[in-house]
């Protein structure tokens, strides 16, 4: 019967540091993910050439002085 309540408090320990550990990466991950959306939208309009946004062409001074 010991053994049955030791198991049972192990897992109740080990489903505790789960959750914890989850909310925290999941905390984490958002926070890393804020921060590297705007590096990657900048890498991918240097990439293409024009915004990812809006579609505004990289050399918008040079058109926007022939207009």
């Amino acid at each position: 019967m010991f053994e049955i309540w030791v198991g049972l408090g192990a897992l109740v320990v080990f489903q505790i540091g789960f959750w914890a550990g989850r909310k925290k990466g999941l905390k984490e991950g958002i926070k890393s993910g804020l921060q590297q959306a705007p590096l990657e939208i900048k890498r991918k309009s240097l990439e293409m050439g024009k915004c990812v946004i809006c579609g505004i062409p990289k050399n918008f001074q040079d058109i926007a002085g022939k207009l």
